[in-house]
């Protein structure tokens, strides 16, 4: 008797383990404008809480949201994949989008009085940006920006001079049909690489940074067919960079595991099995028990699936949560500044963000 009560205890832990914190959600829908894109949570005004940041590709809008009305200003054609980044080192922050449509990407930030976000540069890019990162990569002591070009096969990078003064792009690498890039350290030896997603043939591939500033050959890992987005977080807690890819194709996902090294290297992808395709993911540790979880999109069934991280990068079964249709896109942050993490996802063909605040 003693025996069964230890395991039926131990079961019982085991299930707390589990729900603690994974249910624990308010859901609401937020109407955007039309073709919502991609959503990003980011804290613009130093408020600690972060603000609903949405790209309206139908409409070419920015919508701003932290209360209502919403902050909504025009954008160039094709506005996706927003980012935020304190481009000049001056404590205020930017957001750049990309405009596939246009080719160009658009920096936004505040007028002098800080009260609004207005329009700043446009920078030329090439044929269909669609997603961008930031890094020194010239060692100025100014962020760079680094643009994923889908229709063009490259990665450029727009080296900054100081006060967004931009020069003109340059190809820093070939890819085929290029869909997400990332700019980290992925083998800590203190220089930062380039994770790709390449959609044809179904690769990520990495670029390892040479110490005189050059780029290694990349180092190419299938992950399966139709990489759409990544995500970089350290899964497995040994203090290197991993990466969450989310594919648009039967089985969903993979995660890839990097290595220290000064050549760099990374194990096979270990697949996530999905209910449905996935064409965007997000990581963060959503429960607090200091693991990175991972969010993605199920754009053929109008829900999320959330994965729990667990001990030595794996990843609990997929909850699934209802959101709008088409979702196709999803962000982790905190907009009530409580310090619990919540989620936002993007519904393109209802025109709704759909967010879920931690209780």
């Amino acid at each position: 008797m003693r025996k069964r009560g230890t395991i039926a205890a131990l079961m019982m832990i085991a299930t707390a383990s589990w729900l603690f914190g994974r249910e624990d959600y308010a859901s609401r829908t937020i109407q955007t404008g039309k073709g919502p894109s991609a959503v990003l949570l980011a804290d613009l005004n130093g408020d600690r809480k972060d603000e609903i940041i949405v790209t309206a590709m139908t409409e070419d809008t920015l919508w701003i949201i932290s209360s209502l009305p919403p902050v909504v200003l025009s954008t160039l054609p094709g506005p996706t994949s927003p980012i935020v980044r304190n481009l000049t080192g001056d404590g205020s922050p930017k957001i750049i989008i990309s405009t596939n449509f246009d080719n160009h990407l658009q920096i936004f930030g505040e007028n002098r009085r800080g009260t609004s976000i207005l329009p700043q540069r446009h920078l030329s890019s090439q044929h269909g940006p669609v997603a961008i990162d930031t890094t020194d990569l010239d060692h100025n002591g100014f962020l760079d920006l680094i643009s994923a070009n889908l229709l063009a096969g490259n990665i450029r990078a727009l080296l900054q001079d100081g006060g967004q003064k931009f020069r003109p792009s340059h190809v820093i690498a070939q890819v085929d049909s290029p869909t997400c890039v990332a700019a980290r350290d992925f083998n800590k030896d203190g220089l930062v690489d380039l994770a790709v997603t390449s959609s044809s043939p179904g690769d990520l591939l990495l670029f390892f940074r040479k110490p005189d500033g050059n780029f290694q050959s990349p180092r190419v890992c299938h992950v399966g067919d139709r990489p759409a987005w990544l995500d970089v977080a350290d899964f497995n807690s040994d203090g290197i960079p991993d990466i969450a890819v989310a594919l648009n194709s039967f089985n969903g996902a993979a995660v890839v595991m990097s290595r220290a090294g000064p050549t760099g290297s990374f194990e096979d992808a270990r697949p996530l099995l999905l209910p449905a395709p996935s064409n965007s993911v997000a990581a963060g540790d959503l429960n607090g028990d200091g693991l990175p979880d991972l969010v993605f999109s199920q754009p053929t069934i109008g829900k999320i699936a959330i994965l729990y991280g667990e001990a030595k990068g794996s990843f609990s079964r997929p909850v699934l949560k209802e959101v709008g249709k088409n979702p196709t896109s999803v962000a982790i942050g905190d907009v009530n500044g409580d310090g619990k993490a919540d989620i936002a996802c993007a519904n393109l063909s209802d025109n709704t963000v759909t967010l879920f605040v931690r209780q």
